[in-house]
């Protein structure tokens, strides 16, 4: 009985572990608020002006501002679990939203790092001189120069388009992209791999079935003592009756 038990009720848990989505609906991801949490070196913002200012730890960038950083410098920006790291001789600027609250941003020059939740929708897009990347939620990074733009994808899929021919693909986790300004070509390399959501999915359901499988054994063990407590009582009543 016991073991049957146990049995079902790992299957539930796995069930269950497996129906749980990491898909964002709403909440922060809606916003279109940006928190600066680290700032390492010069790192400075400007919003219809031409004047430059600094931007410091705690200071929020919306759509309209413009954010630069100087050699050596890094800015890490945070909206809720989201992320973007601008790397040193970076410029972006952060667009109005697009048609369904999209976020947009115009990487200019130089690199970041972009780790966006997924959701159910596509509803993140970077522009560049030379690419365009749409997500619905992922990790990558972005490299732009005079010449061209490069893509790496880390986890999940992105949609690039080359905006000088029109030509688009789709990149996975583990490859990159690689987009001339000049030949309107993008070329691929590496080579896809499956980790981000399989290797998630995998950890949630080790946790449960161990999880329950301690509890079974808790189970198991009150059981047995209860049962062995049984055969106690009934042995010493035994021998009270037969004396």
């Amino acid at each position: 009985m016991m073991a049957r038990f146990c049995l079902v009720a790992i299957f539930v848990a796995v069930a269950t572990a497996m129906s749980i989505s990491p898909t964002v609906t709403s909440t922060a991801a809606d916003l279109q608020e940006w928190v600066a949490v680290q700032v390492e070196g010069t790192v400075e913002f400007k919003r219809s002006g031409p004047e430059w200012s600094p931007l410091r730890r705690g200071d929020t960038v919306i759509p309209g501002y413009e954010i630069r950083t100087g050699p050596n410098a890094k800015v890490l920006l945070s909206r809720g679990s989201e992320t973007i790291t601008v790397e040193p001789e970076s410029t972006l600027e952060f667009l109005p939203p697009g048609n369904g609250s999209v976020t947009r941003i115009f990487q200019k020059l130089g690199g970041a790092i972009f780790n966006i939740k997924k959701r159910n929708r596509k509803h993140f897009e970077v522009l560049t001189p030379h690419l365009v990347a749409t997500v619905k939620g992922t990790e990558f990074s972005i490299k732009i120069d005079a010449n061209g733009g490069t893509l790496n994808v880390i986890n999940g899929s992105v949609g690039v388009t080359n905006k000088k021919s029109g030509k688009s693909i789709d990149v996975s986790a583990g490859q990159f992209a690689m987009v001339s300004g000049n030949s309107g070509a993008i070329a691929t390399s590496g080579v896809a791999t499956s980790t981000g959501g399989a290797v998630a999915t995998y950890a949630m359901i080790t946790a449960v079935v161990s999880l329950v499988l301690g509890l079974c054994l808790i189970a198991f063990i009150v059981y047995s003592r209860k049962k062995a407590n049984a055969v106690d009582a009934t042995n010493v009543a035994d021998r009270a009756s037969i004396r």
